[in-house]
């Protein structure tokens, strides 16, 4: 029996809200400037250390980018042309430009700004991990071009981010890939998406696309024709018997089926380790779905989850809340912690409740700031 068609014999017909878009969120089409802005802020971060900061040139690309956005976007292209020719621009100028500047400046006139920029550095400098681009600002481009109002914004959006990958500004990553999954889920064309996947992926290598494999296994409860595709993209790209028994299992948890998830477990005779756990608390947090989690909280002793895979999940949860501001799913997280014994080997769950409650402006229980005080502080 194939993986895929024993998870349809387990989960039947699931509830409608395992394809809710609060539980597994959709495409929000929003400005993707403020993304931009966000993720260039940090230039002294990290893997950034090495990008200097050059105001004048900043400002220069600023005006540019104002020209694009009133609509001159030829102008614009014109004069980031110039200064590809007089200045060393960072990677994520040109790759923002390009996103911008596709749906009216046309994309083979966009990509020759990317091919100038690839050409401008040394050969020995054409590697990914020379790029000044990060992965969130490539996400963020690929949605920009998705969002304009173009009839070939999917392709195209497709053909940049082959360009991007191709000249080397970024690998193959779950982060992008997922994107074009969910564009053409949202479609309803679950075939497409499992083309997209194969299409991408003979691009690169990637460690893991389990975010992208699960939209898909999600989308798939209602597509028994596909079944046989289903499965074999799941065995090429989740070839551990841990990572599929993982996903498919945060189907079942995200509809409520914990029993079922159980015996899922039982079928292929596997114990859910920490690293198991890990990955799909990974998913549920991606996700914004504290569904699968509170959905393993009601098996936890079946499945013998000890003090610190408990702690874990408690945490988690929380953090899901927290950033969802659900004061009420923090209400209820708070419930569950209580009642373990002893409490003290559950101080970081503890901790992180009281920290999202005042993130959120909200006192904490009063039981929760008594426990605070009589055992931790």
């Amino acid at each position: 029996m194939s993986s895929i068609r024993g998870l349809a014999l387990l989960t039947r017909r699931l509830p409608q809200l395992i394809t809710s878009t609060s539980r597994f969120p959709v495409r929000q089409v929003v400005a993707r400037d403020s993304h931009f802005s966000s993720a260039c802020s940090a230039v002294g971060q990290g893997m950034r250390k090495r990008w200097e900061k050059d105001e004048l040139l900043e400002q220069k690309y600023a005006d540019l980018r104002r020209e694009a956005a009133t609509g001159n976007a030829l102008k614009a292209v014109e004069g980031l042309e110039q200064m590809q020719s007089s200045s060393e621009l960072f990677d994520w100028m040109v790759i923002q430009m390009v996103a911008s500047v596709i749906s009216t400046a046309g994309w083979s006139s966009a990509k020759k700004l990317l091919e100038k920029q690839y050409l401008s550095k040394a050969q020995s400098k054409r590697y990914v991990r020379f790029a000044s681009v990060d992965e969130c600002q490539i996400e963020a481009a690929i949605e920009k071009v998705l969002d304009a109002k173009h009839p070939d914004s999917f392709d195209i959006a497709k053909d940049f981010y082959r360009s991007l990958i191709s000249m080397r500004f970024c690998k193959v990553k779950d982060g992008g890939l997922e994107i074009f999954v969910r564009e053409c889920l949202e479609r309803n064309n679950i075939s497409d998406a499992i083309g997209t996947v194969n299409e991408i992926m003979s691009l690169g290598k990637c460690k893991s696309i389990k975010n992208s494999l699960l939209r898909i296994l999600v989308a798939a409860q209602s597509h028994p024709e596909v079944e046989e595709e289903v499965d074999r993209l799941l065995r090429k790209y989740a070839p551990s018997s841990s990572m599929r028994l993982c996903l498919q299992g945060s189907v079942l948890l995200s509809a409520n089926k914990s029993l079922e998830f159980v015996e899922l477990l039982k079928m292929h005779d596997h114990q859910l380790s920490e690293d198991d756990l890990r990955l799909i608390i990974d998913l549920a947090v991606h996700f914004k779905n504290p569904n699968i989690l509170l959905s393993l909280h009601t098996v936890r002793e079946v499945l013998n989850l000890g003090v610190k895979l408990r702690d874990l999940l408690y945490c988690s949860i929380t953090e899901i809340f927290g950033r969802m501001k659900d004061v009420d799913g923090l209400r209820l997280t708070w419930d569950l912690v209580k009642d373990e014994q002893p409490i003290e080997e559950f101080a970081v769950s503890v901790r992180k409740l009281r920290h999202f409650f005042h993130c959120v402006n909200i006192m904490p229980p009063a039981d929760l700031i008594r426990k605070m005080k009589n055992k931790f502080e």
